[in-house]
């Protein structure tokens, strides 16, 4: 599990958080296709 530090009120790594994430969710997702 990642944990990210982020603030929604300053703008601070929520798209880094978002893209990574993201890429888990669709890595887990392919091993799960195998």
């Amino acid at each position: 599990m990642v944990c990210l530090e982020t603030s929604a009120k300053e703008g601070v790594n929520v798209e880094e958080a978002f893209q990574c994430i993201a890429k888990d969710a669709l890595k887990r997702r392919e091993e799960e296709d195998m």
